[in-house]
């Protein structure tokens, strides 16, 4: 998960340098992958 590896920082140590904007911008995108896959569902 992107909280824990840093999204592909290896450097990161797990979610230490995680910024708020980071944050929003995860949620964000799993709420949108979740909707994509209730719409896929739907058809």
């Amino acid at each position: 998960m992107c909280s824990q590896t840093g999204c592909g920082n290896s450097g990161n140590s797990l979610s230490q340098d995680v910024t708020p904007s980071d944050i929003e911008s995860y949620e964000q995108m799993l709420k949108e992958s979740q909707e994509r896959a209730n719409a896929e569902e739907k058809e």
